[in-house]
């Protein structure tokens, strides 16, 4: 399968160039920037927090598109191709923002991830800008089940922090409350992978973005409605969500499958809910790059009641509508 056209050793600043120059409106790259890996969404708001995505990986439509909406990122910071992000790229996306706020640092729990969003806070820090650190650990089934929450990785559950941020800040919260809310809304957040197997007719269950194998197989029924409840039962075991929360759920296409299986899969998943915890707000969308198999990520979110708000007006990105 052909994935990029494009020159690899250059995709994400070409990339990023594009976008720049194709949404000049929208986005702006850091001008003299090293590694030009950095998109800013313009016009720049340095009165109040600023949230910076980042993610390895390059050109796709996740985290690159959020920062063209208003309600998402201010900033975004990719890597090379299959490479984490540059500590240097999303400080020089801080310095050129210029907040005396701070920075809400908001990416996945991997290790290049961490390392350089780690170092990025010590650059920042070292010329007085203020940060806190909040790397994503919703995938529950990237490390065995029982082993505890802080070793899983990231999917994409962090939308749903980044859009309730993103609105804080625009209100005034002060990164210390922002920190302090994102890190209950990342604690309330589990994703996993469902793949399906179509020559051996399985359904699977956290099959990794890299290729990792499924850690649940099944041969019960292949049908979309047995993988959508699979896929909330498992979910809502692992959230156990509270009396007072408001379960929300994020299907995302990235592995190959088709427009209309997506909204077949997602309405099997709603029906499903209904008559047990049902899903208040459900999101179908093209969130991440395609993966080398036919399936989807799910993410739930149990909100808690006090941040419900934030979630219910939809806004368009380059990409998606969240």
């Amino acid at each position: 399968m052909v994935t990029n056209l494009c020159n690899s050793d250059t995709i994400s600043s070409d990339f990023t160039s594009a976008m720049a120059a194709i949404h000049p409106d929208r986005v702006a790259a850091v001008p003299g920037s090293f590694n030009n890996r950095a998109l800013i969404r313009i016009p720049v708001e340095s009165d109040r927090v600023n949230l910076i995505v980042s993610a390895g990986g390059a050109g796709a439509p996740f985290p690159d598109s959020m920062v063209t909406c208003q309600a998402m990122a201010d900033a975004s910071v990719v890597g090379g191709k299959y490479a984490a992000p540059s500590a240097y790229d999303i400080y020089e996306a801080a310095k050129y923002i210029g907040s005396d706020k701070g920075y809400l640092l908001i990416y996945n729990n991997f290790m290049g991830d961490c390392l350089n969003n780690d170092m990025a806070a010590e650059l920042m820090g070292i010329e007085g800008m203020k940060s806190s650190l909040i790397p994503y650990n919703d995938d529950c089934l990237s490390v065995d089940p029982k082993a505890p929450r802080e070793e899983r990785t990231g999917l994409l559950g962090q939308h749903f922090g980044i859009r309730i941020a993103a609105l804080m800040a625009r209100e005034g919260a002060d990164l210390e409350t922002l920190t302090d809310v994102i890190g209950r809304v990342r604690a309330r957040t589990a994703s996993l992978n469902v793949s399906f197997d179509t020559e051996k007719k399985l359904v699977e269950l956290g099959r990794g973005i890299s290729g990792e194998p499924a850690r649940f197989v099944s041969d019960e029924d292949f049908s979309l409605e047995h993988a959508a409840r699979w896929a909330y039962d498992y979910l809502v075991e692992d959230l156990a969500p509270k009396d007072d929360e408001t379960l929300c759920v994020l299907v995302n296409r990235p592995f190959m499958a088709n427009y209309e299986d997506l909204y077949i899969f997602s309405h099997a998943l709603l029906k499903h809910a209904t008559g047990r915890i049902p899903v208040r707000r459900m999101t179908p969308g093209h969130f991440g790059r395609h993966y080398y198999y036919y399936g989807f990520g799910v993410s739930m979110l149990s909100c808690p009641k006090d941040l419900v708000g934030y979630l219910k007006e939809q806004y368009a990105t380059t990409s998606y509508i969240f």
